[in-house]
């Protein structure tokens, strides 16, 4: 059952659902489930045993933003976890919650998708897994406290024999394994290690047989009886008889085998975090050099290509060409046909430059407004001239026709060439002002006009 501002946000109506939840035996359940306004970070709704956890009404949580209760889930991280949860049905993680009175309680959190009324929310399922963890805590610190509890020990103890053979074991050693005390006594360590683990195992035993350390502890893979392979953290540490001679190991196992799942699931999010930011980047970069209204090139894509051919020009001492092209009668054109024919004309320009610009390494961009720039590396001068006639072959059957009337406006361009030889003594403005001149000179003779630079 949820609490939602419509329905439950009277007091009363919470003292009477707090004392029938204690009544039942629910104050501690662990899993609470609310909805979340990714938009706003806000919830929506939010169950009882969610108010019973927090010891808070549901006035007090509904329409009020997460970061109350999740310190770590701001708005930023809600938008980049709701992202996420489109491209995967469902995210986990651990997370602090606080309660009344600044107490912080531990829960692990299950994220997905669900839609209410036609909105997309985020449902939040979470554990309240503080116990769990101030168990383990609890657990770690007994381990210091009570080493020679054996038997009874929530970790798994042995006694092993120098030469690795077990000498004794305990309850939970056995379950761990599932082999029973009779068969690990015909057993030694090196039976039910991973084969790849006993090298690094039995170094650390070594220094610790000589005296050089006086414990140690790794992870490593054990092997069950039946051939499952588990995870478990071992501490290993070595009784000495009265004499200082060592007398038996004292081996103490734990079944880490779900904290490595947990840590691998982690690795695993992180790693798909870090390619879908990497993706977001390049898209956002190719975005940054792409023209928005035609899908061309841009000012900016091509300033850094002309820099970058410059530079290779100038060392290779080859041409380097450039078309600037300027459509004719635009202003005329957006005047008498309107600016959605005007932007039709841009993008049938942009279209022919595409078209003609044939090489990888040629670049067609929109230079800005109604003009754009074919810039074209090792090529002389009469290569650009045949491309520019292309273009112009290209657009001689391109017009538009008026909303108004069956007026038509053939779409014609005006070009300027002007190729040069990269030289350390000149500079890429020089060839941009050139092939600017002949644009100016191709403009005065009239529409649909090719000129080209004298030497640059």
């Amino acid at each position: 059952m949820t609490a939602t501002s419509q329905n439950l946000s009277d007091s009363d109506a919470w003292t009477a659902k707090k004392s029938s939840s204690l009544q039942g035996g629910y104050d501690n359940f662990p899993l609470s489930v609310i909805l979340v306004d990714p938009e706003t970070a806000e919830l929506i709704e939010a169950d009882w045993s969610l108010c019973i956890r927090l010891q808070r009404s549901p006035r007090e949580l509904i329409h009020h933003s997460l970061l109350q209760i999740h310190p770590e889930l701001g708005p930023p991280v809600v938008k980049e976890l709701y992202q996420q949860l489109q491209i995967r049905n469902t995210i986990k993680f651990y997370a602090k919650q606080n309660i009344r009175g600044g107490e912080t309680l531990d829960v692990f959190v299950t994220a997905t998708l669900v839609v209410r009324a036609g909105r997309t929310l985020m449902q939040l399922v979470t554990v309240d897994v503080t116990a769990r963890h101030r168990a383990e805590r609890a657990l770690r610190e007994a381990e210091k406290r009570f080493r020679g509890i054996f038997d009874q020990s929530a970790v798994g103890i042995a006694h092993v024999a120098v030469d690795g053979t077990y000498l004794r074991v305990n309850r939970k050693y056995r379950q761990i394994l599932r082999y029973s005390e009779e068969e690990l006594h015909h057993m030694s360590l090196a039976n039910i290690s991973h084969p790849t683990d006993i090298d690094a195992d039995w170094a650390q035993a070594k220094a610790l047989l000589e005296g050089a350390i006086p414990s140690y502890s790794i992870e490593k893979r054990l092997i069950r009886n039946g051939g499952g392979v588990i995870w478990a953290n071992l501490t290993m540490s070595l009784v000495r008889s009265e004499s200082g001679e060592p007398d038996y190991f004292i081996s103490v196992i734990e079944d880490i085998s779900a904290r490595k799942h947990a840590e691998s699931e982690r690795d695993e999010l992180l790693r798909n975090l870090e390619i879908q930011v990497k993706q977001r980047t390049a898209e956002l970069e190719r975005l940054s050099l792409t023209d928005g209204l035609t899908g061309i090139p841009n000012r900016r894509h091509f300033d850094k290509a002309l820099a970058a051919e410059w530079a290779r020009s100038a060392r290779s001492k080859r041409n380097l060409s450039l078309i600037l092209i300027d459509i004719d009668d635009f202003k005329v054109l957006n005047d008498s046909f309107g600016h959605v024919q005007g932007d039709n004309a841009i993008k049938a320009v942009a279209s022919a430059v595409q078209h003609v610009a044939l090489r990888s390494s040629d670049l067609g961009a929109r230079y800005g407004g109604d003009e754009f720039a074919v810039l074209l590396p090792e090529t002389e001068v009469t290569g650009a001239q045949r491309l520019a006639g292309r273009l112009k072959d290209f657009l001689c059957n391109t017009s538009l026709s008026s909303p108004i009337d069956a007026t038509q406006l053939k779409i014609t361009v005006s070009q300027g060439i002007a190729c040069i030889a990269g030289s350390s003594q000149k500079s890429a403005t020089t060839l941009l002002l050139a092939a600017d001149r002949a644009l100016y000179t191709a403009k005065k003779q009239g529409r649909g006009y090719i000129s080209t630079a004298s030497a640059v």
